[in-house]
């Protein structure tokens, strides 16, 4: 399977947030107790800004990985 590696956008908020609660719930990666609404994306983003992000698409534009460069 081929991926695309390329900045994260406003385009992919929903995907970000969704992978972000998933390990919400099902890990320890994630420190809220509680899944986070999809307004948090602005947030990560302004946290992220001056570093360059990532996200990984598969072949079917869905996001597959998401990170910060640092």
């Amino acid at each position: 399977m081929a991926y695309k590696l390329q900045p994260i956008s406003n385009t992919d908020k929903t995907n970000v947030i969704d992978i972000f609660n998933y390990y919400v719930e099902n890990g320890f990666a994630a420190f809220p107790d509680q899944q986070v609404p999809y307004d948090v994306f602005d947030f990560f983003m302004k946290q992220a800004q001056g570093y360059p992000t990532l996200s990984a698409k598969d072949e079917n534009a869905a996001v597959v990985f998401i990170g910060r460069l640092y």
